[in-house]
């Protein structure tokens, strides 16, 4: 990997509070033009002086460093997502058919160019729980419509039950007052009304 490709990121917030900022009509640090993104200021990595880039690292100001490139889709990669070091890397389809996009994110520029090279070269894989090629788990749309379509079904039925649950109660409270002892009378009366209102 060529470390002109890459880009450094830097905490706005860290940055602005440094002797040596400024802002006319760019934000500044020392002699290096910084672009603005967000929460983070960058530039790319060839246009930084080491000095400066070891006096941004020192006061805290470091995000992180990136690289972004595609390249051909042969020899095969297992797309998915990587670790190594500091560094976290995405390998997934390019828009471009056949080829990948590599997207990495690392805190040292070591560590960066350490993972580029151990994908490229094919000596390193995504973790098994972390790789876009794993078999699918879960359930299939059709799978998923039958349960639906069941669901409905038993549904309809508990909602039949519960009619016919319902009527009886109404009628128990409609025919306690024959000849049942007053004390069950009462009781019959209080339980089928609790259970009418929740029904």
């Amino acid at each position: 990997m060529n470390v002109a490709s890459a880009r450094v990121y830097f905490h706005v917030g860290k940055v602005v509070g440094l002797e040596g900022h400024e802002f006319l009509h760019c934000h500044r640090f020392k002699d290096v033009n910084l672009n603005w993104e967000g929460d983070y200021f960058y530039i790319d990595y060839e246009k930084i002086q080491m000095d400066i880039l070891q006096e941004l690292i020192g006061a805290g100001a470091l995000a992180y460093f990136s690289h972004l490139s595609n390249f051909p889709g042969f020899p095969f990669r297992e797309q998915g997502v990587y670790t190594l070091g500091t560094a976290e890397a995405v390998l997934d389809q390019a828009k471009v058919s056949g080829n990948y996009e590599l997207r990495i994110q690392a805190q040292t520029i070591e560590d960066l160019e350490n993972i580029y090279r151990a994908i490229r070269t094919g000596s390193i894989r995504p973790e098994p729980e972390r790789s876009f090629e794993a078999d699918q788990g879960g359930k299939s749309v059709e799978k998923l419509e039958q349960e639906l379509g069941l669901a409905k079904l038993r549904i309809k039925e508990l909602e039949k039950i519960q009619s016919s649950v319902r009527m009886l109660l109404v009628d128990l409270h409609g025919s306690v007052d024959g000849g049942w002892p007053l004390c069950w009378k009462k009781s019959i009366k209080t339980a089928a009304v609790k259970i009418l209102k929740v029904l």
